[in-house]
């Protein structure tokens, strides 16, 4: 699924004259009518240039919605923007950016090569049968639907398009290797506020709690970081982890660099005081090393540092294994056990599981100490939104993908190569994390699984050229 135009780009393409045009003369328009309206007609100018630039540049909004991934995700909905997250908006913008630049360079007479991989149909089933399917079936049945209902069946299709724009924005192995960078450095921020909030910095926590509302019930012990939500920073910091230990394998960047970045990036996890975090860094490792058996080796330099990281967020870890001190079960296990038991499993009976529940698996609750009740088993989530048709769609998506990414891993060393292990390690945790939570569409881990995917899979970045070695053979 991509478009390429014909020839070498320059500073200035032909195609791109008409939107610059454009720019310009809406900039003289806009910049005259600032006087007489204030500051939201200069905004009004940025923005559209912002629009133009990326429709220009389409890498640029790929690096600009990484850039502002740490900051924006965890932003609360509906506020500057109606029914809206700010990262939403901006994802929606840049889309559009990235589309229209491709509509003028199709009618400035570029060539299009569409080359529709398995990988892609498999997604784009899956988001029919997690949106159209769930409302067909309630229409049939006579169901009543709510807005809710129909805004959340909208996941999976943003992270499709989030997919097809890193897929046709992200052209050579220079512009992936920024991306990894930037997923990177966006989690080292999201890990170092985790840390300082988990440890009870002082300030830290503060900000947190004005700026990034809570979306799990109030647990502020954790470190929710910007996303307000431990799991989710635990995806993402895992996700970004992957990354940092295949560039240690490869020694693609300095150890001054990839070896600080790793400790971060394990203290942030280890801050998040959750236990699918922490087992999703051992699936991550076990991935990674099994993808380069000499990373065993080379991740011992950096075995003290981790045990120093560990030691540094022991109050945190040591909080939550005193839960289990006394052979039962943690207060958050038990609430989640008995919402399932209690309120779900029970409208998934009568066979009501072949075809789904309802788009919206979020129910009102009847106790006065809390409002709504979570389904927190992505698994579960599946069979109630969409039924075994859903099930089957996303386990179809996850073999065709790992599959791709193996052979992806195998064939290529550069950043592709980089990114499709780091994407693999990403999958199998999300393979085992499913049982707890939906962790498919969870913000911010949700998005750089998805990036990853996108970059690995990106047939317009031309693989590098053989070792001089290689090819006298």
């Amino acid at each position: 699924m991509t478009a390429v135009a014909r020839g070498a780009p320059r500073v200035l393409d032909r195609s791109e004259v008409p939107m610059v045009l454009v720019a310009a003369a809406a900039a003289v328009v806009l910049g005259a009518l600032a006087g007489a309206f204030g500051l939201v007609v200069p905004l009004a100018v940025v923005g559209f240039a912002l629009f133009v630039l990326v429709a220009a540049r389409p890498h640029v909004g790929a690096y600009l919605y990484l850039v502002s991934l740490p900051v924006l995700a965890g932003l609360a909905r509906g506020g500057a923007i109606p029914a809206l997250r700010p990262q939403e908006a901006l994802h929606v913008t840049l889309l559009a950016a990235v589309g229209a630049g491709a509509l003028v360079r199709w009618a400035a007479g570029a060539t299009w090569r569409i080359r529709v991989t398995r990988v892609d149909v498999a997604l784009l089933v899956m988001a029919a049968l997690a949106s159209a399917w769930p409302i067909a079936r309630s229409l049939a049945v006579g169901e009543r639907l709510t807005t809710t209902d129909v805004m959340s069946t909208v996941p999976l299709w943003r992270y499709f398009g989030l997919y097809v724009m890193f897929r046709v924005a992200i052209r050579t192995a220079a512009q992936v290797r920024v991306c990894l960078v930037l997923v990177v450095a966006g989690a080292a921020v999201v890990g170092v506020i985790a840390i300082g909030q988990s440890l009870g910095v002082a300030g830290i926590g503060r900000f947190v709690d004005r700026v990034y509302p809570l979306t799990e019930g109030g647990v502020t012990a954790r470190g929710t970081s910007t996303l307000g939500n431990s799991i989710a920073v635990g995806d993402y910091l895992n996700d970004a982890l992957a990354v940092v230990l295949v560039w240690i394998g490869q020694r693609a960047l300095p150890r001054a660099v990839t070896i600080p970045a790793a400790v971060v990036l394990f203290g942030g996890v280890l801050g998040t005081g959750q236990f699918s975090a922490w087992v999703a860094t051992v699936i991550v490792v076990a991935v990674v090393v099994r993808a380069d058996r000499a990373m065993l080796r080379r991740l011992a330099v950096a075995l003290p540092l981790a045990v120093v990281a560990l030691a540094v967020a022991w109050p945190v870890v040591a909080l939550r294994f005193a839960n289990l001190s006394h052979g039962a079960l943690p207060p958050s296990w038990r609430v989640r056990l008995d919402n399932i038991t209690t309120f779900y499993l029970p409208r998934l009976g009568g066979f009501r599981f072949v075809t789904g529940v309802r788009p919206d698996s979020v129910l009102l609750a009847p106790e006065t100490w809390r409002q709504y009740i979570y389904l927190e088993s992505g698994y579960l989530w599946l069979l109630w939104v969409g039924g075994i048709p859903l099930l089957f769609a996303f386990a179809w998506w996850m073999r065709v993908t790992l599959r791709s990414l193996h052979d992806l891993a195998s064939q290529r060393r550069d950043d592709v190569g980089v990114a499709a292990v780091a994407a693999r390690a990403a999958l199998w945790s999300l393979a085992l994390l499913m049982l707890l939570d939906s962790h498919l569409t969870i913000r911010g881990g949700a998005d750089v699984l998805f990036v990853l995917v996108a970059l690995a899979s990106n047939r317009l970045v031309p693989a590098p050229d053989p070792a001089p070695e290689a090819s006298l053979r």
